[in-house]
Formats: structure tokens, C-alpha cells, sequence
């Protein structure tokens, strides 16, 4: 999970760097708000997992809001800076969080983690398909 964390965040970071409109990046720190609050909340997510000691719905609601938060944050400056990005980071945050909420519903907590991984997994693997195969090139420098 850790692993695929770093690897959505900075997937498209090449492309975040080189935004023409971004002159003076308050859209980027305020987006890293959500941004921290999701890793925050999310490693609180597996501290408690590791130490079974939350109950299924707490561990249910901080998993969806942690990921919400992750990928809003994620999300906020292509969605903004980006138009031909919009259509498919709905999709591709939609369908993750619809997984992370399904897998939240798994027996135990750790079938829950693997779930939620499985959606990092799928954003991955949905942004290399179907996001960065967009030309850009005219909003970048």
C-alpha cells in the first residue's frame, strides 16, 4: 500500500511541475492540505489494522474519508489546471473509492486493507491507461 501510495503521488508529478497556469502554486499548497490529512488518516488506517483494536465501522469510516481526502488531494491541481485530465481522474477516483468502500465491508479489517490496496492498484493502473495517454502539452511549459 505504501509503495503504490508514493507511486499515484508522483506517477504525474513531471507534468504538475510544468503547468502554465499554476504561476503562483496556492492551489498546490492548499491541495497538499487533503493531501497530508489522507496520508495522516490512512496511516492511522493501517497503525489500527496491525493493532486490532478499532472497531469495524470506525476503521470503516476512517478508511473512506482517508482515501476521499488522499485522492482529492491528489486530484484538485490536474482537475483544475487540466481539462482534458477531468473526465478521466472522475472516473478513475470514483471507481477507487467505490472499491475502498466495498472492501470496508470485507469480515475482518485486514481483508479490508487488501481491498483498499487493490483500488490503489486499479488507480494505477487506470491512470497509465487512461490519463497520461492524453496530450497536454499545450498546458505545459
Amino acid at each position: 500500500m505504501i509503495g503504490l501510495i508514493w507511486w499515484i503521488y508522483y506517477d504525474s508529478f513531471h507534468v504538475m511541475e510544468r503547468l502554465k497556469a499554476m504561476k503562483h502554486g496556492f492551489t498546490l499548497i492548499y491541495s497538499h492540505f487533503f493531501l497530508a490529512m489522507g496520508f495522516v488518516i490512512l496511516a492511522n488506517v493501517i497503525r489500527h489494522a496491525i493493532l486490532n483494536d478499532l472497531s469495524q465501522n470506525d476503521f470503516r469510516i476512517l478508511a473512506i474519508v482517508g482515501m476521499c481526502f488522499f485522492y482529492v488531494g491528489k486530484q484538485t491541481i490536474y482537475f483544475k489546471f487540466l481539462p482534458p485530465f477531468r473526465k478521466p481522474i472522475v472516473i478513475n477516483t470514483l471507481i477507487c473509492v467505490f472499491i475502498t468502500v466495498g472492501s470496508t465491508f470485507l469480515p475482518k479489517i485486514e481483508y479490508a486493507l487488501i481491498g483498499i490496496t487493490i483500488g490503489m492498484l486499479y488507480y494505477t493502473i487506470g491512470n497509465f491507461k487512461f490519463t497520461l495517454t492524453k496530450d497536454v502539452s499545450r498546458f505545459l511549459d
